[in-house]
C-alpha cells in the first residue's frame, strides 16, 4: 500500500513538475511574441513620428520663405509710402489735421498696392456729416 501511495504522489509529482515547465514555456513563448509584436508598433510609431517632423520642418521652412517673399514684395510700396508722407508733412498742405477726399485716395492706392481692400464706407444714415474742406 506504501508502494502505491509512493508511486502517486511520485507520478503527482511529475505530472506537477511537467505541468510547470510546460507552463513556464508557454508564458515565455507567448511573452516573446507580444514583445515582437509591440516592437514591431514600436518601430512604426517612431517611423510615424519621424514622418511627422520631417514634414513639419517642411512646412515651417515653407511658411518662412512664403513670409519672405510677401515682406519682399511689399517693400518698395512701404518705403514709397514712408517717402510719400515724408515729403508731404514738409509740405503746408501736410500740417492739416484732417484729409481731404483726393489725399484719401492716396492711401486707397497704398492699401491696393499692398494688396488690402480699402475699408468700406460708413453709411450716411440720416444726418450725414459735411465733407471736410481742404485747408486754405
Amino acid at each position: 500500500m506504501l508502494g502505491r501511495v509512493l508511486a502517486g504522489t511520485g507520478a503527482l509529482a511529475l505530472v506537477l513538475a511537467l505541468a510547470w515547465l510546460f507552463g513556464e514555456a508557454r508564458y515565455d513563448a507567448g511573452a516573446n511574441a507580444e514583445e515582437a509584436k509591440w516592437q514591431a508598433v514600436i518601430a512604426d510609431k517612431e517611423r510615424e513620428i519621424a514622418d511627422l517632423r520631417v514634414s513639419a520642418e517642411q512646412r515651417v521652412t515653407q511658411a518662412v520663405n512664403s513670409y519672405a517673399d510677401r515682406i519682399a514684395a511689399i517693400e518698395p510700396v512701404i518705403v514709397r509710402s514712408t517717402d510719400t508722407v515724408t515729403k508731404y508733412a514738409q509740405t503746408s498742405a501736410g500740417s492739416a489735421e484732417c484729409l481731404s477726399a483726393d489725399r484719401v485716395l492716396g492711401i486707397d492706392a497704398d492699401a491696393a498696392a499692398l494688396g488690402l481692400r480699402p475699408a468700406a464706407a460708413a453709411q450716411g444714415g440720416d444726418s450725414p456729416l459735411p465733407a471736410i474742406p481742404d485747408p486754405p
